[in-house]
C-alpha cells in the first residue's frame, strides 16, 4: 500500500476546533510534514492535494484538506480515505495541573 506500484495513501485532514475557515493548522502540519526530510519530493495539485515521495521508505502519501462544516464532504472523503486526522487546538481549553501529595491521609 502506498508503495512504488501502488497507489499512494490517502489521508483526509480535518480541523475540527470550531473556528470558522480556519485551515492554518491544516497548513502546519502540511508544511512539517514536507519539510521535514530533505530527500522528500512533494507537489500540489489544482484540486489542493498535497502528494509526498518519501523515497526512503518507498511510499507515497496524498493529504486532502476537509471543511469539518460540509458534513457531506466529509462522510465522501472518509468512504475513500485510507486513514483520517481530526485536528482540535489546544486554545480555549482551561487545563489544570493538580498536584497530589506522595504522603498517605
Amino acid at each position: 500500500m502506498g508503495g512504488v506500484n501502488f497507489p499512494p495513501i490517502l489521508t483526509g485532514i480535518i480541523c475540527i476546533d470550531g473556528s470558522t475557515g480556519n485551515v492554518g493548522p491544516i497548513d502546519d502540519v502540511i508544511n512539517i510534514l514536507t519539510h521535514c526530510d530533505a530527500e522528500i519530493d512533494s507537489s500540489v495539485c489544482s484540486s489542493g492535494v498535497v502528494h509526498l515521495s518519501v523515497p526512503k521508505f518507498k511510499k507515497r502519501f496524498s493529504f486532502l484538506t476537509l471543511d469539518a462544516r460540509d458534513l457531506n464532504g466529509v462522510l465522501d472523503a472518509s468512504k475513500v480515505c485510507d486513514s483520517l486526522i481530526f485536528l482540535a487546538s489546544a486554545e480555549g481549553f482551561d487545563v489544570q495541573v493538580i498536584a497530589y501529595n506522595t504522603y498517605p491521609f
